[in-house]
């Protein structure tokens, strides 16, 4: 099952790449997705899933604080959970990690049968048309 989660660009701070705001909603549904796949690579009974989860992924972004090589979709999960859990204006995330995570949940997905995990995209709220979810304005004040 496919969830999308909408951000704002946070323009004017001093950072490497422009950082993204995301509704305590959808942190929390992030935060439960990354934990799932924790949980769910321990838990699972093919090997290969276990072995796969703990080892190195091209497909996602270098580990930073060891110099060297991607991470594994487990230390992945192990630190947007950190990020997520920081205090709150330090919660948002660069697009590498929006990337990351995306690159992350759609491998999850073509792993098992449809709609059995769930997996998440990320899209600039400037991009979705409020006519279509009166829940909009809701989530992101103007």
């Amino acid at each position: 099952m496919k969830h999308t989660i909408y951000y704002k660009d946070l323009i004017g701070r001093q950072t490497k790449d422009v950082l993204r705001e995301h509704s305590q909603v959808d942190q929390d549904y992030i935060k439960r997705v990354m934990t799932a796949y924790k949980e769910l690579a321990d838990i699972e009974p093919r090997e290969d899933f276990r072995t796969w989860f703990n080892t190195s992924n091209p497909k996602l972004p270098k580990l930073k604080d060891r110099g060297q090589g991607h991470n594994t979709p487990r230390t992945w999960c192990d630190g947007i959970l950190d990020k997520l859990n920081q205090p709150k204006n330090r919660r948002d995330l660069s697009p590498i990690q929006c990337d990351g995570i995306e690159a992350l949940s759609k491998e999850i997905e073509q792993m098992y049968p449809e709609n059995e995990c769930p997996s998440l995209e990320f899209k600039n709220k400037m991009d979705k048309d409020p006519q279509k979810d009166s829940s909009f304005t809701s989530l992101f004040r103007k």
